[in-house]
């Protein structure tokens, strides 16, 4: 009988290191790149890493990242959070299912690619961090103080609290000549005390509940605002305004009822 535990004891410990040789956690210095199954965190890296469609499927939070992580093509999914103090990119067609618990570099999001994950924090000792949107975003921003672009294809989540820079439709010559892109950007402003523009062509769609900061909107706005701010409305409103803030200036058209109690 003995043996026979023994034996038990010993198939289970060959099924445990089985399953453990299919996960590796990573410590990266140099480049490495699969289009395979990968299961394991990134505990560092200061080289490069590639996960390619379409089979490529990384499944591991990136715990540190001082180098370059991509994840590209069609069929190529990245699932895990991210940490990222250099370059994060996923694009020609992948999916990245994870937070962004930390950024203070540059994230994108590229064209026909989709992000789904919450900003959790956005912004560190470098004042150049962003993050870059031109394909499909899903997810909350929780925690901003530099900047989020949105040049192009849709945002879906509410902007829980943002302390930097959203800019939806920004025009650039070279990602969004003219604004031509007409990003839409669809989620409430829970909370700003910043800055957010919705540029000429941008489309957002969402209730404004609290503004101590500042709205421009140059575009086209559909939701109410509710409580308070800044507003400057050169675009068209749609929604009912109650401002019981500063300032809401228009100087373009609002389809709806005005209360500008706050003047």
């Amino acid at each position: 009988r003995r043996s026979g535990l023994l034996i038990g004891v010993a198939g289970a410990a060959l099924l445990a290191g089985a399953a453990g040789a299919t996960a590796q956690d990573r410590t990266n210095i140099a480049p490495f790149s699969t289009s395979a199954p990968y299961a394991g965190k990134v505990l560092s890296n200061t080289s490069s890493i590639t996960n390619n469609g379409p089979g490529g499927t990384w499944t591991g939070n990136i715990i540190s990242n001082a180098g370059s992580v991509t994840n590209t093509g069609a069929g190529a999914v990245w699932n895990g959070s991210v940490s990222n103090d250099n370059s994060v990119n996923n694009e020609n067609g992948a999916r990245w299912v994870g937070n962004i618990v930390w950024n203070n570099n540059g994230i994108r999001n590229k064209v026909g690619s989709t992000w789904e994950g919450d900003v959790l924090s956005n912004g560190g000792s470098n004042s150049l961090t962003l993050i870059d949107n031109r394909g499909t975003w899903i997810g909350a921003v929780r925690g901003n103080t530099t900047r989020i672009f949105s040049y192009g294809g849709s945002w879906t989540g509410d902007v829980v609290g943002n302390a930097g820079n959203i800019y939806n439709n920004m025009a650039d010559g070279s990602l969004n000549p003219g604004g031509v892109n007409a990003a839409l950007w669809s989620g409430n402003v829970l909370s700003n005390s910043y800055l957010i523009i919705n540029f000429a062509l941008g489309r957002w769609q969402g209730n404004v509940v609290d503004n101590p900061g500042n709205i421009a909107n140059c575009g086209s706005w559909t939701g109410n605002l509710i409580k308070r701010g800044g507003i400057i409305n050169t675009g068209v409103w749609t929604g009912d305004v109650i401002n019981s803030g500063s300032l809401f200036r228009a100087e373009n058209q609002i389809i709806g009822s005005l209360d500008n109690r706050g003047r």
